[in-house]
């Protein structure tokens, strides 16, 4: 007996084998090709992404060497797709790492063929400090390299940082810039040097730790000509060519002048020549992840000292200042320095807040300047002269300090005329004060007063009873001045032929008015040959709340 019945079962079966295969000869095909392509897309668009956050970490650091830190998010890997009947690999990582931080072959450095820097900066320590410290225009920095590991993007780049640069580094030795540069910058050096220790890696976003830790808060000019060319040194993963050829303007050429090897890479050492010209030369220290003690205190360490408003000339009994501004080694202020300040104790006392004698210690502000003050406590006379000391702690090289010697301090003679001007230089609210005095090279001065009395001021008098020039032991040595021929506010003359050492000329009926709230600048226009060394003292007679009063100024134009 024949059953046909099993005859369709037996091509059912074959039917379902046959049908099954190529359902698994088709998963197999996807997960041998589409799944491998779509994951290269994954970690391609990926690649693109993590390019876009390391130009946003890239400026985030240009960004806090103006003093604006902040904070950026970089992704370091990524995922992929989920797929019910298919494999993916692991999640892909990246790693994000300085490089070369510990590595002297990496600093950057400016300097003369000679070795030093011709600097032209109106403050002599500035000049000094670039022609003669051992370190200057030295600087210790490091890159940033970011490293993919994908599983199907063959060939994917290495993105890398250095000198204010961000690009790409290939197996094959190819490169490609995806940022200029800002080291150079038409007449404008920008040197940034990068320091801290940062190694993170994973799939996850990693938040980037921005620190500035020297704002370019300075410029000082340098100078290139062609006997002494100027040159900028980097090392750089970059060739010379690629400087040239995509980086540096017409003013600046690169040459490669040594090949280092650092964490086991080949690097260039470049040499770029600044063509003949004055440079503005600009520094500032950026941390980035964990920055060390040691590392935030070399950036701000004090180097050296300027004087920003010199000496001021005192009497015995009368204060003065002088004003100094720490910097680091980067030509920026330096905040919560300690400046020693020592004074010849026989003729000058120097105090702050709570110190008062012959050694008193002050300390930067934010602009990373000190006013100094002093007092005359004995005058000088005959051959005898004072001195001040404004120093660095432990300072030894010149730079570091600011030393004023041949001070002489005269004895004040406030009597004659109608009588003394009672306190001298008074300086508190409810006064009428003393702000500023200017000497011009027409031989005319300008002094400042505020009015801070709380109503007008008539000023209905004048007195010069005291001239000195402090060089010579009294009066000026070429043609030192004998009165003001003028006294006038603006161009209305007050008083004429006003003696020094003479009495009080009166000008009742044509006062200067001088409003509450508010200043007014009178000008003594002299006779002679005042210098900015002089100073003199004035006395003023002047009416408010219907009572008279006087006043004695110490004049020291500037």
């Amino acid at each position: 007996m024949t059953f046909r019945d099993a005859d369709r079962a037996q091509s059912l079966q074959v039917g379902a084998i046959l049908l099954f295969g190529i359902l698994i000869i088709g998963l197999a095909t996807v997960q041998a090709t589409v799944v491998p392509d779509g994951n290269a897309a994954v970690e391609f668009d990926h690649s693109r992404a993590v390019q876009s956050d390391l130009q946003d970490l890239r400026n985030a650091l240009l960004g806090a060497a103006d003093g604006d830190a902040t904070p950026t998010r970089v992704t370091l890997g990524t995922t992929y797709t989920n797929r019910v009947f298919f494999v993916n690999p692991p999640p892909a990582d990246g790693r994000l790492r300085t490089v070369g931080a510990d590595d002297p072959a990496m600093n950057v450095t400016i300097a003369g063929a000679g070795g030093s820097v011709s600097v032209d900066s109106e403050y002599e320590n500035a000049r000094e400090y670039w022609a003669s410290a051992p370190d200057a225009g030295e600087y210790d920095t490091a890159g940033i390299a970011y490293t993919p590991d994908y599983s199907q993007y063959d060939g994917a780049p290495t993105t890398r940082y250095g000198n204010s640069v961000l690009f790409n580094t290939f197996d094959n030795g190819a490169n490609r810039t995806l940022t200029g540069q800002r080291l150079v910058q038409g007449n404008t050096i920008n040197l940034l040097a990068l320091r801290g220790d940062l190694d993170a890696s994973g799939t996850d976003a990693e938040t980037v730790d921005v620190e500035t830790l020297s704002e370019q808060a300075r410029t000082v000019t340098v100078e290139s000509d062609a006997d002494d060319p100027l040159y900028v040194n980097v090392t750089s993963r970059l060739s010379a060519s690629v400087w040239n050829d995509d980086l540096l303007g017409s003013n600046a050429q690169a040459s490669t002048v040594g090949t280092p090897t650092i964490n086991g890479e080949t690097y260039y050492r470049i040499a770029i020549e600044l063509d003949p010209g004055k440079y503005r030369l600009r520094g500032a220290s950026v941390g980035v992840g964990a920055v060390s003690d040691p590392e935030r205190e070399s950036a701000t360490e004090p180097a050296y000292l300027v004087v920003t408003e010199e000496y001021e000339p005192v009497a015995n009994e009368t204060n003065g200042t002088m004003t100094v501004e720490v910097r680091d080694r980067f030509n920026n202020p330096v905040t919560g320095a300690d400046v020693g300040v020592r004074v010849d104790d026989d003729h000058l006392e120097t105090f702050n807040d709570t110190t008062a004698g012959s050694e008193v210690t002050f300390r930067t502000d934010a602009d990373g300047q000190a006013t100094i003050n002093y007092r005359g406590i004995n005058n000088t006379s005959g051959s005898e002269t004072a001195w001040l000391n404004a120093s660095l702690s432990g300072a030894s090289a010149g730079y570091e300090y600011r030393n004023v010697t041949g001070i002489e301090v005269p004895e004040v003679d406030l009597g004659g005329g109608d009588g003394d001007g009672g306190e001298l230089n008074p300086g508190t609210t409810g006064d009428l004060i003393q702000r500023d005095a200017t000497l011009y090279s027409n031989d005319e001065v300008d002094v400042t007063f505020e009015n801070t009395l709380g109503e007008q001021v008539n000023v209905t008098g004048v007195r010069l009873n005291f001239y000195f020039y402090p060089g010579s032991g009294g009066g000026g040595p070429d043609n030192p001045p004998t009165e003001a021929q003028e006294v006038r506010v603006g161009s209305e003359v007050k008083a004429t032929n006003v003696e020094i050492g003479g009495d009080y000329q009166f000008f009742d009926d044509d006062p200067i008015e001088i409003a509450a709230d508010s200043e007014s600048t009178i000008t003594f226009a002299f006779d002679g040959n005042p210098k900015q060394e002089d100073f003199f003292v004035l006395s003023l007679v002047f009416e408010y709340d219907g009572q008279t009063y006087r006043e004695t100024y110490f004049v020291a134009p500037r």
